[in-house]
């Protein structure tokens, strides 16, 4: 048993079940949230070819493609766009692909006769008709190669490859002047009120909006409970509203679809169908489901049968209240009998799984409103009386196209509840019945062929009134045409007169503007002459004056050059000197060291030479000092060996020999001290320079130690740069990205991060999830951006800083669609134009 639709939405988070519940145009569809979802298995609709299997990514792909192309060829919002095709994966590729652009579909019967296919192409509107890419003898081929001839209509083909899948041809037909990326961002804003589909009624062609067919798919997904992974088969076909409400709630569900190829639906084949691919509902036609039955019951064994979770049965018949017991019993589920015309998008009223009401085809769904009128006095019916069936709700079409007939019988509106309530728009359908006192349907017959002659007749009627009104309006023409030439007549004497009068008033005042032109030229000469004498005055002057200034520049310049080079010749002394210095310092290559090393050399180098010479001045003084005091002793001793040789020559000559020897002695050990002294000087310079020497050696830098790390290696921090360049480059290879530019920010975990702003090809559509993964696949992790913006136009000159911080960004959440993948670039061969190709 599959689970229900509101267990399945309480198990999402807030964020999925938003995303699920949301579906506003159908340009939203397939769903992102489905990618690797299964979405369609396609029989072929041939007796050849093989089957095809989808996922939802894959559809999306495809249409991607498809949209792309029918862009490039000039199809623009709001182009009609009919196509007849079999139901089959083409066509729903085409049909997406159609609503993705804001164009209108209209999808035509293949199998009409060729005199009402060629009116339901027609009065579509349709600029543009696609149709199997079949053999030349192909009667559908040959058909609508004749319409689109006759009616200059553009003749496109589709079909499928296994290596390109769904393919469009246009056989270089373009409609207009070139490709639709011209119409600008305009384009990406579709109104959920726009056309999207036109469909064939009983009787005219309905256009629904977008608006209407998704409010019908999601009331039609919360009526029957439909969720992820839940398979059916496509019965009605595609150009039915059926159909179209089908696919639209399966793919907005999640949900896989079954298309049953050759022969359509086929009660035979269901059952194989339905075990193969796990089918676990069905909507068909009251004689399909029938049909069904039938072949059921024909088997004697219903053991290995798939059970369905539900069957709808759709149309205006009910199916008999026994005969429905014993449906429902043989197929072991329950039968819902529901209602839907074209103009109510196909679901007004059903039976459910809490309200059956057996021989009535229920209530009417959520958003809409059924009510029974009398088609005379459009007044309500009473409970039990049998009267026109109408609608009106957000799924119901406003009028038929291009048959105001028809859509004034149909349209009318009925007196609001109270007075502040706006009157309420009623939608006839066309058929009859009756509501009972709870609000249950019962069809009993179909008035639209009556509808249709009544407007048959009306607008016969209303052709005779216009051709007689055309008559009378083309006498009183006549009449006025005839008192307009009468006044045109002496209009135009007097206007031949009032002309002479100009010409001449004219010819008057040229002759005078003349003469004035010619004094004004002269006057002008002789103002310009003035004026030429004197620029070339201010000329000559500025001429000397630019000459006096260009000599003294040059002045300038020579002195500025002759001080420049006496600096630089002493700026060379000074670092010759300063090399000898380094040189004697035992520095052997001193250009190679650095200026602060150097100076710090010399520095210690002065320093050394200050101390030599003080140490070398201290002891000069010193020995100066010593040989002063020895001289002064010297000096004494010979004056007191003159006085004792004066007082005592006569008296003892012994004793002078003995004085003389005692100043010799005294002289010799002055002699001795002073030379000792000399030779204490020399050894302390000695030592001095010894020591200032050892010291200028001692000045070389020493090499580093390093030392190898001891800690935890398990772990290191590694600084990764980024190149914004590259990664704006990869981001514009991107075939939907017109312009790129990446920025950085301040991030917590790792200082900075990288993100890109972008601005989409026009017609484009791009999404963050589709970005990052073609990111991902062209650039390294660290070079990934951590999010994208969308920005409408780039601003001319703007920095990334000021970008990083522009409100001009967007995020991509506001902005629809998905970024185009490129496959690897498959095999280039395609099928030749007269060949069918299917796969």
């Amino acid at each position: 048993m599959q689970p229900s639709s509101a267990s399945f939405l309480r198990a999402l988070p807030s964020a999925e079940k938003d995303e699920l519940l949301k579906l506003t145009t159908l340009t939203e569809l397939p769903k992102s949230r489905y990618a690797t979802k299964l979405a369609v298995t396609a029989y072929p609709h041939t007796r050849r070819g093989r089957k095809a299997v989808f996922s939802h990514i894959e559809v999306y792909k495809m249409v991607e493609n498809v949209a792309g192309r029918m862009r490039e060829a000039g199809v623009r919002p709001g182009t009609v766009c009919a196509f007849a095709l079999p139901t089959s994966c083409e066509s729903i590729i085409y049909l997406f692909a159609l609503w993705w652009i804001a164009a209108i579909a209209a999808p035509v019967d293949p199998d009409l006769p060729d005199d009402q296919f060629e009116d339901a192409v027609t009065q579509s509107g349709a600029r543009l008709l696609v149709s199997p890419n079949a053999d030349d003898d192909d009667p559908l081929f040959i058909k609508c190669a004749s319409v689109c001839k006759k009616h200059s209509i553009k003749d496109w083909h589709i079909h499928r490859t296994i290596n390109e899948g769904v393919v469009l041809e246009t056989h270089g037909q373009y409609l207009g002047t070139g490709a639709a990326w011209s119409g600008g961002a305009g384009d990406f804003k579709l109104d959920p009120d726009e056309v999207a589909v036109h469909v064939h009624s009983q009787v005219a062609i309905v256009p629904l909006s977008h608006n209407a067919l998704c409010a019908a798919a999601k009331s039609f997904v919360t009526t029957y409970n439909l969720a992820v992974n839940m398979s059916t088969m496509l019965a009605p076909p595609l150009y039915h509203i059926h159909g179209i409400l089908i696919l639209i709630a399966t793919f907005y569900s999640g949900g896989h679809i079954v298309l049953p190829g050759y022969g359509g639906f086929d009660a035979s084949k269901f059952w194989h169908f339905a075990k193969k691919h796990n089918i676990t509902w069905v909507s068909a036609s009251a004689d399909q489901i029938l049909d069904l039955y039938e072949e059921n019951e024909k088997s004697s064994s219903s053991s290995g049968k798939q059970l369905l979770t539900f069957v709808r049965s759709s149309g205006t018949t009910c199916i008999a209240a026994e005969l429905l017991e014993k449906v429902e019993k043989s197929l072991k589920t329950k039968v819902y009998e529901s209602y839907g015309t074209a103009e109510i998008c196909g679901f007004a009223t059903t039976n459910r799984k809490d309200a059956v009401f057996p021989g009535t085809i229920g209530r009417a769904v959520d958003g809409l409103q059924i009510a029974v009128f009398d088609s005379e006095t459009r007044e309500m019916c009473p409970p039990g009386v049998t009267g026109e069936i109408a609608a009106s709700g957000t799924h119901v079409c406003s009028s038929y196209l291009n048959s105001e007939s028809a859509t004034e019988n149909a349209v009318f509106k009925t007196p609001p509840s109270h007075p502040d309530a706006d009157p309420v728009e009623w939608f006839a359908v066309g058929d009859r019945g009756k509501l009972d006192e709870n609000g249950v349907l019962t069809v009993f017959g179909d008035s639209r062929s009556l509808r249709k002659e009544e407007v048959a007749l009306q607008e016969e009627k209303k052709a005779k009134e216009l051709a007689a009104l055309a008559i009378l309006k083309a006498e009183q023409e006549k009449r006025a045409a005839e008192e307009t030439a009468s006044k045109e007549a002496a209009a135009k004497e007097a206007a031949e007169k009032e002309e002479s009068n100009r010409l001449e008033e004219e010819r008057r005042l040229e002759q005078e503007r003349i003469a004035e032109e010619e004094r004004k030229k002269v006057e002008a000469e002789e103002q310009a002459e003035r004026q030429r004498i004197a620029r070339e005055k201010e000329e000559e002057e500025e001429r000397q004056l630019l000459a006096k200034e260009a000599e003294e520049e040059q002045m300038k310049r020579a002195a500025e050059e002759e001080v420049a080079r006496a600096k630089k010749v002493a700026e060379e002394m000074e670092h010759a000197e300063r090399s000898a210095a380094l040189v004697r310092a035992g520095i052997e290559n001193p250009d190679e060291l650095d200026e602060e090393t150097a100076n710090a050399i010399l520095a210690r180098l002065e320093a050394i030479e200050e101390n030599h010479r003080r140490l070398q001045h201290d002891v000069e003084m010193r020995n100066a000092a010593e040989i002063e005091e020895m001289r002064r002793r010297v000096a004494d001793a010979e004056a007191e060996a003159e006085r004792a040789a004066i007082g005592g020559v006569n008296e003892n000559g012994k004793m002078i020999d003995l004085r003389m020897e005692e100043l010799e002695a005294a002289v010799m050990a002055a002699a001795a001290s002073a030379e000792s002294s000399a030779n204490n000087t020399r050894e302390a310079v000695k030592a001095a320079r010894e020591v200032a020497d050892a010291t200028y050696g001692t000045n070389h830098s020493q090499p580093v130690e390093v030392k190898a790390s001891t800690g935890d290696q398990g772990a290191l921090t590694k600084t990764v740069r980024v190149a914004l360049d590259d990664v704006e480059a990869a981001m514009r290879n991107h075939p939907a990205v017109d312009v790129a530019k990446a920025f950085g920010r301040k991030d917590k975990r790792f200082g900075a991060e990288v993100f890109c702003a972008i601005v989409p090809k026009r017609g484009a559509r791009v999404s963050e999830p589709w970005l990052k993964l073609h990111a991902q696949s062209v650039l390294p992790a660290p070079m990934v951006p951590k999010k994208f913006y969308y920005i409408s136009q780039m601003p001319q000159g703007i920095s990334r800083r000021e970008l990083a911080e522009s409100p001009l960004l967007q995020d991509l959440s506001q902005f629809p669609g998905y970024s185009e993948v490129k496959h690897v670039k498959g095999p280039q061969w395609k099928p030749k134009s007269n060949r069918r190709v299917n796969a």
